[in-house]
């Protein structure tokens, strides 16, 4: 039997397309009823941001964003199998700036909707298809939706706060270059797009790609390239591998990835990758600096250590130390992760003096706290970090301006933003209300992983005697997501607690029943009565208190 090779199996075709080809074709793209609602948070959509800015001012020809799978339909549209949020926000980001540059609205438009005006390119579920068409995809939309004042679904404010942290993040670039931006992201963000002929086809395709199996990574594969060009006789190769294979049962697969595929290849050059498993800058990285003998022979044990250290909260600083991890077990906390390369540099090659670590930490703290909450410019966040990995021998660059020290403006925007109110769906709350935690006396260091739930004390749901306490609807959106109307509690006691009354919720949270009482929960105690006052006065407290232990006042 005779048998024909290439192409792809019949029913799926693939192709390499940018942001244009994407939204540009003939074809409507549909997010069906089967799929979840909108639920990037404001840390996503900021982390997209901040990666396409950084490839734009580094030039690279391109920008990796993913995979998109999509079906074909009998309507003669195709449904979003997997990219919703991708195709979601790469939509507000057009529209934003459709609305901001009147010289490029119409080309933009043209990828918004088609030439009728009446159909959008994409489509999202039926809950949310009027609302994003209404408030994004019509020019001028994102205007009243900014400033929209009635209650949405969870879907629709995540939507908004993306517009939101897009316009916060983009608005300060003048026109020629957010004009040179766009352009840059219409040509350049780059997608995998894998089309299926039938539903059934694209089920086989997506988990076979999130879950199934375990191909060799990018650091099995560099792995391997890197003993084989090491120059290592049999002896060395065996102890090099099996030094590369210690470290990565000690850290983890995923955190040995990350240190290899993000974290040393920003201490080698200040540069991030231009996406997912592209080794390419570490290997150049590595020819020109270490050659392969002395990066698994030396600089990757003395990173990996450096990242252990971090990752267990055992850095040593003498009788800073348990200060130290106190600090490092908070950004430990962050998603944003633009702070550890420095960090693991500090530790592998700048240690110095057990006080000066402490103040190290202490400033990379709050640098790194103000970059994942937004008060430093997304277009200079990466430049920042870059530039601390030059001076960490330098005191007096070090802790100088421009450099860990935050400016005025940036120590001002800082605490506005810890000031502020914290949403249920903002990403920032839970980190911002834990820190708050470890900044009180005997307050505990908890990671994202504890169970600790953040529980309002005035519901955000009042039943009648809250609302008779209560009244005024201004008051109570105004007080609900302060910090000082949050206690720490235990998931499942949280939703038992539910929006009982303020007694009552005192006896479950000092109940004598196994659970922790955090910190944060002990500092009420004493409160016979929960009034704006109270949470006003309590608020002012919890924000000074991060704010000094933070160095910030």
């Amino acid at each position: 039997m005779n048998f024909s090779a290439g192409g792809l199996p019949l029913g799926l075709t693939a192709q390499i397309a940018n942001l244009a080809a994407l939204f540009g074709g003939a074809v409507a793209l549909r997010i069906p009823a089967y799929q979840r609602p909108y639920t990037w948070t404001p840390v996503e959509v900021a982390a997209l941001l901040v990666d396409l800015l950084s490839a734009f001012e580094r030039r690279a020809p391109y920008y990796f964003i993913g995979h998109i799978v999509l079906v074909k339909t009998d309507r003669g549209d195709m449904e979003v199998a997997d990219g919703q949020q991708r195709l979601a926000t790469f939509t507000m980001l057009l529209a934003w700036v459709r609305d901001r540059l009147v010289a490029r609205s119409d080309a933009l438009q043209d990828l918004i909707v088609f030439d009728d005006s009446a159909r959008p390119r994409l489509r999202l579920r039926k809950a949310d298809e009027r609302f994003f068409l209404e408030f994004v995809q019509v020019p001028g939309g994102l205007t009243r939706l900014l400033n929209r004042g009635e209650a949405w679904s969870d879907s629709q404010l995540l939507i908004a706060q993306a517009v939101e942290t897009i316009e916060e993040n983009l608005n300060g670039l003048n026109d020629d270059t957010l004009d040179a931006f766009i352009r840059f992201v219409v040509r350049c963000a780059t997608f995998d797009v894998m089309t299926a002929d039938e539903r059934g086809g694209a089920a086989t395709i997506f988990p076979t790609m999130n879950n199934r199996g375990r191909s060799l990574s990018g650091p099995d594969i560099l792995k391997q390239e890197l003993l084989e060009s090491s120059g290592l006789d049999d002896a060395g190769v065996d102890e090099a591998a099996l030094l590369w294979e210690g470290l990565e049962d000690r850290l983890g697969r995923n955190a040995f990835a990350q240190l290899v595929s993000e974290i040393i290849p920003v201490i080698y050059t200040g540069e991030l990758l231009r996406g997912p498993g592209d080794l390419t800058l570490l290997r150049n990285a590595i020819q020109r600096r270490a050659e392969p003998k002395a990066f698994l022979t030396e600089d990757l044990p003395r990173y990996g250590a450096a990242l252990v250290e971090l990752r267990t909260g055992t850095v040593k600083a003498g009788v800073h130390s348990r200060e130290v991890n106190r600090r490092v077990k908070r950004l430990m906390t962050l998603p944003d992760t633009l702070w550890l390369p420095a960090a693991v540099a500090y530790l592998a090659d700048h240690r110095g003096t057990t006080a000066r670590t402490l103040k190290f930490f202490k400033g990379l703290e709050a640098l790194a706290l103000a970059s994942f909450l937004n008060a430093l410019r997304a277009d200079r966040k990466e430049g920042r970090f870059a530039r601390l990995l030059k001076v960490l021998g330098d005191d007096a660059k070090l802790f100088g301006p421009s450099h860990l020290a935050l400016s005025p403006t940036e120590h001002d925007a800082l605490l506005s933003r810890i000031n502020k109110q914290h949403g249920r769906e903002n990403g920032q709350r839970r980190v911002v209300v834990l820190w708050v935690n470890a900044a009180l006396p005997d307050g505990e260091v908890l990671s994202l992983d504890d169970d600790a739930s953040v529980e309002h004390v005035l519901p955000t749901s009042p039943n009648a005697e809250w609302l008779k306490r209560f009244p005024s609807k201004e008051v109570r959106r105004e007080l609900c997501n302060l910090l000082g109307n949050f206690v720490l509690i235990t998931a499942a006691k949280n939703n038992r607690i539910g929006n009982r009354a303020f007694s009552e919720k005192t006896r479950e949270y000092f109940a004598q029943d196994g659970d922790p009482i955090y910190a944060l929960t002990r500092d009420i105690a004493r409160v016979d009565d929960w009034t704006a006052d109270v949470i006003r006065a309590r608020h002012e407290r919890l924000v000074h208190t991060l704010a000094e232990d933070l160095g910030l006042i």
